[in-house]
């Protein structure tokens, strides 16, 4: 009989202290295009979402598509085909209190608001996270650092500089070099002439 009563005791207090739980998640996550990411959600104060508390279900929503669904302690299949293979679940961390769900590959279609949601005995508490892609434009490594002038360094800026005026110079040698010759042509051109014009006379 005693023992009855303390077993009742015992579920009745924890359902309690389960009733008492906060979701928090970080304000936002910044990843780039193509890449994977961790949204992470905790459960306050912390609770071991892999033992006592393994009834509970969480479930991460973005917008009205379901991402990820963890219930009765595991994964549950109904989930939106934009995600369907793409979602991992850090199982090490529910001990913690923290639910921590990857997303794969993701895009520009992936950027927006996911909703934490935990629910436990009827309750159910959530909590907001904004997902912000960083695209790219795709241009070759190589030529990246030149093409984009924020990546010049002073340094950089010099000896582009010197490398112009290195070539102007050039340039005008060159120039000045076959106006010369052009030149000192033209004057032995002259003389031969009036040479020639001595003789004939």
């Amino acid at each position: 009989m005693f023992g009855l009563v303390f077993s009742l005791c015992w579920i009745l207090l924890n359902q309690t202290n389960a009733l008492g739980f906060e979701v928090k998640c970080p304000a936002h996550v910044v990843a780039d295009r193509n890449s994977d990411v961790i949204l992470n959600c905790s459960v306050v104060p912390s609770k071991d979402l892999s033992g006592d508390y393994v009834h509970m279900t969480f479930t991460f929503l973005h917008e009205s598509k379901k991402v990820f669904i963890w219930r009765d302690g595991k994964f549950a299949t109904d989930q939106d085909e934009h995600f369907r293979g793409r979602t991992e679940l850090n199982t090490k961390v529910l001990k913690d209190g923290n639910i921590s769900v990857g997303i794969k590959n993701i895009t520009e279609k992936d950027e927006g608001n996911y909703s934490c949601l935990v629910m436990f005995s009827g309750i159910k508490k959530q909590d907001t996270i904004t997902l912000l892609v960083n695209s790219k434009t795709s241009v070759d490594p190589r030529n990246d650092s030149f093409l984009d002038p924020k990546s010049l360094t002073t340094g950089g800026i010099v000896g582009i500089g010197l490398s112009c005026l290195f070539l102007i110079g050039l340039a005008v040698l060159v120039v000045g070099i076959f106006i010369c010759r052009r030149r000192r042509t033209g004057d032995t051109d002259q003389r031969n002439d009036q040479y020639e014009m001595v003789q004939d006379k």
